[in-house]
């Protein structure tokens, strides 16, 4: 492992795929005291969020393979046609603190903020409410209003946000859970929305990306996002994927010319806009 370095983990999106998030923390264990920093978006909010607030990666598999998306979700529809996140609510209300400050970690949750077409970043307040946001899929979730703005899922502008961790840690792992290949036909709206979803995706990811100093992206049978009957099989690939990166971490550090790692960590970092 990385000995005497702090490591902030920057984990993506990707619905049922991010139980692989908490198979790489069940590896990660023996050294989570070197883990002084979290970033996450949508169901990698989720997990940043449970692994932040103490609990362990058995417990979080239990809670993510109990639910679906209709389980965390309203069963039903608000005035406007959209779900709403009733049950993701009393989720986080049995887990995890109220706001970022009573975590034992710092995580960074983000949303993708509809008034401003950027993305927004949030590390203080209300965790829940943040949370819920950017894992809120457009279409389908009513958006969740943060200091007057419309948020929605972080995804949308940035699945990977590990640039949040820069000048934070010493290193800064990505684990990205949606390399997998996608389908050339959309056959029904299930896999419509999946495939759709996937492009977006992964088009903000490649820059994003450049920011870590290490890369998890285990390769993944197909499936949908949305299939939570799959949790165990991806757990054991995040697992495997991690007792691999602690073994040989080597085999997994991004290679990056000396100018690209200064951009993007202090150049794109500070002046760029999202």
């Amino acid at each position: 492992m990385l000995k005497n370095k702090t490591l902030g983990l920057a984990l993506s999106g990707g619905g049922v795929r991010g139980a692989l998030h908490i198979g790489v923390l069940e590896a990660l264990e023996p050294h989570n005291d070197q883990i002084k920093a979290l970033s996450g978006t949508s169901i990698g909010a989720v997990i940043g969020a449970f692994y932040a607030a103490g609990v362990p990666p058995r417990k979080m598999l239990e809670i993510i393979s109990s639910q679906s998306l209709f389980s965390m979700a309203r069963l039903g529809f608000n005035r406007k046609g959209l779900m709403e996140m009733t049950g993701l609510y009393k989720l986080l209300e049995k887990y995890v603190p109220k706001t970022f400050e009573e975590l034992n970690i710092p995580l960074t949750v983000v949303t993708t903020d509809l008034g401003s077409d950027d993305y927004l970043p949030i590390s203080s307040g209300d965790l829940h409410q943040a949370v819920v946001a950017s894992c809120s899929i457009p279409v389908f979730f009513k958006a969740t209003e943060i200091d007057g703005k419309q948020c929605v899922d972080g995804g949308l502008l940035n699945n990977l946000p590990a640039n949040e961790l820069v000048e934070k840690v010493d290193k800064i792992i990505g684990v990205h859970v949606n390399n997998y290949a996608i389908p050339e036909k959309a056959e029904s709206l299930k896999t419509l929305a999946d495939k759709v979803f996937s492009l977006v995706i992964r088009q903000n990811v490649k820059r994003y990306k450049m920011y870590c100093d290490y890369w998890l992206e285990p390769e993944l049978p197909h499936g949908s996002v949305l299939d939570f009957s799959s949790t165990g099989e991806y757990y054991e690939i995040g697992r495997k994927a991690g007792y691999e990166f602690v073994a040989h971490p080597k085999q997994f550090r991004l290679k990056k010319h000396f100018l690209e790692r200064f951009f993007f960590r202090y150049i794109d970092h500070k002046y760029m806009p999202y």
